[in-house]
């Protein structure tokens, strides 16, 4: 079963996080072009379901082939932007990706094609993992689960 995504315009590289208050964070054009992966994503996702469910548990492989304005960026950093908008929409991680197929068109329209395609578990392959549920907050610990702390003037006594 596969599904096609064609996601119109320049496709974007994914550039590395700069490191802000002391957490990396991804620039905004990097995460706007994600996003668009990920609304075109789920448009031909739901297109799809109209005909078969989707599984997002599966093992995948991905085809990807682009056309830039510019003969720039490198081939493995837009297929990450890609790979990580896909994230959520398509499958729950990218690490389910088994096969990986980039191809850099020089002459045509500009914009990306996504073949995605599930395939058989390889040999050998973990069962799929379901992201944890959050943890409730620890009842025995004074602070724990507040939402905030106490006033200033606060000593702790009666």
């Amino acid at each position: 079963m596969s599904l096609l995504v064609h996601v119109p315009g320049d496709p974007v590289p994914k550039a590395r996080a700069r490191v802000v208050g002391g957490r990396g964070v991804t620039p905004a054009k990097t995460r706007e072009y994600e996003r668009r992966v990920g609304v075109y994503a789920l448009q031909a996702r739901s297109e799809h379901q109209q005909s078969k469910p989707w599984s997002m548990l599966g093992w995948y492989r991905v085809e990807i082939r682009f056309c830039r304005e510019e003969a720039r960026g490198d081939l493995d950093n837009v297929a990450k932007s890609i790979l990580d908008g896909l994230c959520g929409v398509l499958y729950l991680d990218d690490a389910r990706v088994v096969s990986l197929v980039v191809e850099r068109l020089y002459e045509g329209q500009v914009g990306a094609w996504v073949t995605v395609t599930e395939v058989p578990a390889p040999g050998g392959s973990p069962a799929p993992r379901k992201r944890p549920a959050a943890r409730a907050p620890k009842a025995d610990h004074p602070w724990r689960g507040r939402a905030a702390l106490p006033a200033k003037g606060y000593r702790g006594g009666a």
